[in-house]
């Protein structure tokens, strides 16, 4: 992460958590919407096995939350104006 601070190239990562680390952004869905969609890609996977070629390209349903470190897009020259409309983290 400190390397994206030197090099000014943001970080995109993979969770809200590694955000609040330093990372630029994440698409971050909430914990119950993915517990729910893993449980139904389980039971999917347990009545139909062949089915996990179409179960590897799914993704949980509704949008993900872009979650942004603002003292981070601030570090790599990024105006605030830009991070409206996302969830800010500010750390």
């Amino acid at each position: 992460l400190e390397l994206q601070i030197e090099w000014r190239v943001p970080v995109l990562a993979a969770t809200r958590q590694q955000v609040s680390f330093g990372a630029l952004l994440a698409a971050d869905w909430p914990m119950e919407v993915v517990g729910r969609h893993l449980a139904r890609q389980v039971n999917t996977l347990l009545d139909d096995p062949g089915s996990i070629e179409l179960m590897m390209r799914d993704s949980p349903p509704g949008a993900a939350e872009i979650v942004v470190n603002a003292q981070t897009a601030r570090r790599l020259g990024i105006p605030d104006e830009a991070l409206r409309g996302f969830k800010v983290i500010d750390r």
